[in-house]
């Protein structure tokens, strides 16, 4: 069946048929709790099926009362549809909505990959560190803008048991971590996130200088050339004003000529600007 015609078939037929609009109905058409026949909550799968990928909010809240409706989230087969086909961005978020007036403790390993990224944050704590790993490679390859809760709550999973591969599976969500968080990497597993953590958007200052004076007090990194400050990418607010003594005027000059160290330098703390620009105008 051709998709022009499987929409036809739901607005012409499908759509038609489960209306509850125009009568004084809540209940859902096919279901009755009391009625062992027709009892089911899989009734986006057995009513609706493959032409989800045609149902809008609007049409989903003219079938029955939410009161309803969202006894049928929750239900594994009516999951499973939502994760096999494409369906409507503004529906998920409405399901996953309805999920949680349903059960508000529902594991967000139940949901589909897209639906966990518009879950409350809150039940994502009930996470194990590994299931949060799980979790972690959905959100940061489907949520364009993942809620901070979500994100905190994540990271929050790993206590203080953080290394490279934690790092690597948070990416950008590693702005979420705790300073004691922080402080509890080693510094081999920070010089090997290196490239994961400079390209972080979101440090909190703090954040950032608890991760270079980790490296630098343990030896792992000098800065003393333009390179390596450069290296640090969004973590340049973090650097120690005296870190310019050691890079030459004229290597901070060309450093000054890139776009993106000027700015995060001008996210740095006004003590350190200024050490750079008084250090530019040295030989």
């Amino acid at each position: 069946m051709t998709p022009s015609r499987q929409e036809s078939v739901y607005t012409q037929f499908i759509k038609i048929y489960l209306n509850r609009r125009e009568t004084a109905a809540t209940l859902p058409k096919c279901y009755d709790s009391n009625n062992p026949e027709l009892n089911s909550t899989a009734w986006f799968t057995e009513y609706i099926g493959s032409f989800i990928t045609f149902l809008t909010v609007v049409d989903l809240q003219s079938f029955g009362s939410q009161q309803y409706l969202q006894l049928f989230t929750v239900n594994p087969q009516n999951i499973f549809l939502i994760k096999k086909y494409r369906v409507d961005l503004t529906l998920i978020i409405y399901y996953i909505q309805l999920v949680y007036q349903q059960d508000i403790n529902f594991s967000p390993l139940g949901l589909p990959p897209s639906g966990q990224c518009f879950a409350p944050g809150r039940v994502f704590t009930q996470l194990t560190a590994q299931e949060t790993l799980t979790v972690l490679g959905n959100v940061n390859s489907i949520c364009t803008d993942l809620d901070p809760q979500i994100a905190a709550a994540l990271a929050n999973n790993f206590g203080e048991k953080i290394d490279a591969q934690v790092i690597s599976a948070l990416g950008n969500e590693s702005s979420s971590l705790s300073i004691s968080q922080i402080k509890s990497l080693k510094p081999s597993d920070l010089v090997d996130s290196l490239n994961t953590l400079s390209n972080v958007i979101g440090w909190r200052k703090g954040q950032a200088k608890a991760i270079v004076q980790s490296l630098l007090s343990s030896g792992f990194l000098q800065i003393n050339s333009s390179a390596f400050l450069l290296n640090l990418g969004s973590l340049i607010p973090g650097v120690p004003s005296t870190v310019f003594s050691s890079i030459s005027g004229s290597d901070l000059v060309t450093v000054s000529r890139n776009p993106s160290f000027l700015y995060y330098i001008l996210s740095a703390p006004r003590i350190v600007q200024l050490s750079f620009v008084i250090r530019v105008r040295q030989p």
